[in-house]
């Protein structure tokens, strides 16, 4: 009897680690608009990378949540900028948007949108100290902490949500300079680029590569502008500063890897720095953007499009060879975050041979 049972408690233990496994490979947070086809980048969603379900909600724009100071843990500042929304048409005439469902559809649409600062929806000052105010589209998971790191692309703020705590919370690195973007529309500067590394600490980069910047998650954080990133000599015609976007992942031996929004992609020495082109991903849809990327497990990474709901792919970080990895249609994100991180044995060193662009 004593054997069965301890024949059980094996058998239980092993199916519950395959499920553990697979969960770990087909899940990934996600940066979403309210709705699939929307692109306001202000909801956190946990969601099937193989199906494209949501599987949790993790924050949704207007819910309430207390902010607190990562040093003092006390209410954060209020730092409220006010400002206005038009849309403008193609005769340049403005017209003045009176909510945010009325934005939303209006940019899923196309539209060319003007903020102007002043006065937002109502007369009402514009939620500048909301979690997600100016959108995001750089999340780093750290499973150790179980927090999802993150910036708002026109703040040079990190912040994270605390994802241990019973009522949502969010913390800022209040009056600390994440980058230097100086406001949303500082596209150069912009943070859309961050992971937690296999050392622990995470890595975001602006989208000029200028500033490669590291962060650390224990007691007593730590933010560093590491400074510019380089090409190595056999990348000078696919300078990593030429890539806008998109997102980060890491592998098991300190290294990073950048997906570009237009399929580049370049693999970074964390010591030195220095960056070297892999080449461009084969087999997406024409007009796909990689936008978000996630380890799916070995050398297979999944990737988003912000603007497509078709679907996600994944592709091999050896060959950079595509294929769909979902089976519905799926949200469009800004960018996806696990803790896996990519292999990096067995290393192939061929390149295709593309003009430079």
């Amino acid at each position: 009897m004593t054997k069965k049972i301890l024949l059980l408690a094996v058998i239980t233990c092993f199916i519950t680690s395959l499920q553990a496994q697979s969960n770990k490979s087909t899940t990934a947070y996600a940066i979403t608009a309210s709705q699939k086809g929307y692109s306001s980048w202000k909801d956190i969603r946990l969601v099937d990378i193989k199906t494209g379900e949501e599987i949790q909600s993790v924050f949704t724009s207007g819910q309430e949540i207390e902010i607190l100071n990562v040093r003092t843990g006390k209410a954060g500042q209020q730092k409220n900028e006010p400002q206005e929304v038009f849309t403008i048409d193609a005769d340049h005439k403005m017209q003045r948007v009176t909510n945010n469902a009325e934005l939303d559809k209006l940019r899923a649409a196309g539209k060319k949108v003007l903020i102007v600062r002043g006065r937002n929806f109502h007369n009402q000052k514009v939620e500048y100290d909301m979690p997600f105010a100016t959108n995001s589209a750089a999340l780093a998971y750290d499973k150790k902490h179980n927090r999802l790191y993150y910036t708002p692309m026109g703040i040079n703020q990190l912040r994270y949500i605390d994802l241990k705590s019973k009522t949502p919370r969010v913390y800022y690195f209040e009056d600390e300079a994440f980058g230097t973007v100086q406001n949303q529309w500082d596209v150069p500067g912009q943070i859309t680029r961050m992971v937690i590394a296999s050392d622990g600490n995470g890595y975001a980069l602006s989208n000029d590569a200028n500033h490669l910047i590291r962060f650390t998650t224990g007691k007593k954080p730590e933010i560093t502008d590491l400074g510019p990133v380089t090409d190595d000599a056999a990348s000078a015609d696919f300078s990593i500063h030429r890539g806008v976007g998109r997102d980060r992942i890491a592998d098991d031996a300190g290294n990073l890897y950048l997906v570009t929004a237009y399929r580049k992609v370049y693999k970074i020495n964390i010591e030195t720095r220095v960056s070297e082109y892999k080449g461009s991903i084969k087999g997406l849809p024409e007009n796909y953007q990689t936008n978000g990327a996630a380890v799916v497990e070995g050398n297979m990474v999944v990737v988003c499009s912000g603007r497509s709901t078709a679907g996600y792919y994944r592709f091999d970080l050896n060959t950079l060879q595509a294929e769909k990895n979902s089976t519905g249609e799926v949200y469009n994100a800004s960018d996806l975050a696990n803790a896996n991180l990519a292999s990096a044995k067995k290393e192939k060193k061929e390149k295709p041979e593309e003009k430079p662009t």
